[in-house]
């Protein structure tokens, strides 16, 4: 068992370190359009949406999902067919966000990792 919290604490900082990454090189400001969601069903109190946009970089037109989960009725602040701003990865411009912020659910992933880590180390030395 603690085997199994120590790489599931490993996954949750290595996603966090990947978001934060990800988030960092996504310096680009441009617009986008919205154009809908993905719906990803959690438990009862969970429930992640992510955006997909329609955007131009380069004279390419792209209509990508990004990789920010959102959660909650944050949602509804995006409306079909209008227009944000959008952070895009300039050398891979498939690769964008909606917001620059780390979150409280980033920082949960975070917290959650050092814990399960703990957790498994302690466990292995008792």
């Amino acid at each position: 068992m603690n085997i199994f919290m120590f790489f599931l604490g490993l996954f949750l900082l290595i996603f966090f370190i990947i978001l934060v990454i990800l988030k960092r090189n996504c310096k680009t400001k441009i617009i986008g359009t919205f154009i809908r969601y993905n719906y990803y069903p959690g438990n009862v109190y969970v429930t992640g949406y992510a955006p997909i946009f329609k955007y131009t970089f380069n004279n390419i037109e792209y209509e990508r999902q990004t990789f920010q989960t959102i959660f909650g009725k944050k949602i509804k602040q995006f409306e079909p067919n209008k227009q944000y701003e959008i952070y895009i990865n300039s050398n891979n411009p498939k690769i964008f966000v909606v917001n620059k912020k780390i979150e409280l659910s980033n920082i949960l992933l975070l917290i959650l990792g050092i814990i399960f880590i703990t957790f498994s180390i302690l466990i292995t030395i008792k």
